[in-house]
């Protein structure tokens, strides 16, 4: 269902763009620092080992700029899957859900990291700094509502998106000048928005106006603030922009070089 219906199909041809754009920042910035005297020729590829256990893949490189500082950039996918809400002690009918979602998204960070320690090898040690990130994650379930005491069942579609900044802070270790252990943790915020819809094929723009204004006799009285509702001959939802905090934290191992 969730993958044979192009109003819920996930595209990621968008965030694929980004992520080259991405690469290609990287790539530049790693060339500029490897053909420059001046800069410290050392670099580390890592995996952070706590995402897989969450389903994600991450990785990151970080270049040595200095002999004190250097820029580290990761890419995270969450792979396609299944939320299984009754773990987290959560009734899907609370939010007129017909199933546990489906997510995928990724997220990219850039950090500028500060290595105080002077008696250390480069980038070795203590770590301090700055850090971007931005994320996207896209998902999918059936959403349910009663009309005339009838249960219709819709595609419901929901998308978050943010970009933020915080602090970064971990240890680093190099072990036998090849292998690395690198543990981290940040805080930070972000100007995130989330658009959730509604769509069914059977359903006319007077039905999507229906559920639209459902929709907002439920945010009557709610704590958001920015929000915007909308429907059209398609589909029907409401778009919420608020500040959304960042958390940051890994242990990641990699290769040194």
């Amino acid at each position: 269902m969730y993958k044979n219906n192009p109003n819920l199909f996930i595209n990621l041809q968008t965030p694929i763009r980004q992520m080259l754009r991405f690469s290609k920042l990287l790539i530049a910035c790693c060339f500029i620092t490897f053909s420059s005297s001046a800069f410290a020729q050392r670099a580390v590829i890592k995996l952070n080992a706590p995402s897989l256990a969450l389903g994600s893949i991450s990785g990151s490189l970080e270049v040595g700029l200095t002999d004190f500082m250097s820029l580290s950039a990761g890419v995270a996918v969450l792979r396609n899957r299944s939320l299984d809400l009754s773990q987290a002690n959560i009734d899907r009918l609370d939010y007129n859900l017909g199933g546990n979602p489906n997510i995928e998204g990724f997220s990219t960070t850039l950090d500028v990291r500060f290595y105080p320690s002077r008696d250390k090898e480069v980038l070795s040690g203590f770590y301090v700094g700055p850090f971007i990130r931005y994320y996207k994650y896209e998902g999918a379930a059936p959403y349910i509502y009663e009309e005339q005491g009838q249960r219709i069942e819709t595609d419901g579609f929901a998308e978050l998106s943010a970009v933020g900044g915080g602090v970064v802070l971990g240890t680093q270790w190099i072990i036998a000048k090849h292998f690395a252990i690198d543990f981290f943790f940040g805080v930070g915020v972000g100007a995130a928005e989330v658009d959730a819809s509604v769509t069914e094929s059977s359903l006319t723009a007077a039905d999507y106006a229906l559920i639209r204004d459902r929709i907002e006799e439920d945010l009557i009285g709610s704590d958001l603030e920015a929000y915007t509702t909308y429907a059209s001959d398609q589909d029907a939802g409401v778009q919420v922009s608020f500040l959304a905090p960042i958390l940051r934290g890994g242990l990641a191992f990699g290769v040194a070089f």
